[in-house]
């Protein structure tokens, strides 16, 4: 299933305003829904220091998400909807590279144990893992595949301590890992919970 809420710049015409945004449905939890952005909004680096060991709590993406992006793309009734969640950060799985503490967030990244449940088979890379570019994002150096697809971050650590892991054009997660400091060919899909009850209060009372 497939949601719209809340609005980003997507089509590269500011004049016509920021468009709303489509997010997939991972998951539903508790009153909760799990969404991924069906689309790469931006290129961004991981974090901005070249070679500087970094975790998700400490990387320049996680605070551009929950600082301009949160702030930018919803309005005020749609951040009271978005859950604030413990997220873990675990070490990579198989060479242990430090994951970090756990974070507390409102929007973030997919991790490599998100990437086992929700892109586990040939369908679901497909149909979830490949995403296409923004021409926002493309516009501002997003590079991307002749049929316009991107590879995307996810938060968890690489196989160094300056590298972290994405998911490639063709929806394969990659582990290994590309280094944090590159922003033109690594997309961002947000990921975020909302509140159900929430989001109907607050559209009831629009």
């Amino acid at each position: 299933d497939t949601v719209t809420f809340g609005r980003y710049e997507q089509d590269n015409n500011p004049g016509n305003g920021p468009e709303p945004i489509d997010w997939i449905v991972l998951d539903k939890v508790d009153g909760k829904l799990l969404l991924l952005s069906s689309a790469c909004l931006a290129g961004k680096s991981y974090n901005a220091e070249s070679f500087e060991p970094v975790t998700w709590e400490t990387c320049s993406l996680r605070a551009w998400l929950g600082g301009e992006f949160f702030d930018s793309a919803f309005s005020e009734r749609e951040r009271e909807a978005v859950a604030s969640v413990v997220n873990r950060n675990d070490d990579h799985s198989t060479v242990g590279t430090p994951g970090g503490k756990d974070t507390e967030d409102r929007v973030f990244l997919l991790s490599e144990s998100d990437a086992v449940i929700y892109l586990n088979n040939d369908y679901d890379q497909d149909t979830i893992g490949r995403a296409m570019a923004s021409d926002y994002a493309v516009a501002n150096g997003l590079q991307t595949d002749e049929d316009g697809l991107c590879s995307w971050w996810l938060r968890s650590p690489g196989m160094y301590e300056y590298i972290a892991q994405f998911v490639d054009q063709q929806g394969k997660p990659y582990p290994n890992g590309g280094s944090t400091d590159i922003d033109y060919l690594f997309g961002v899909r947000p990921a975020l919970w909302v509140d159900l009850d929430t989001a109907d209060e607050g559209a009831a009372a629009q």
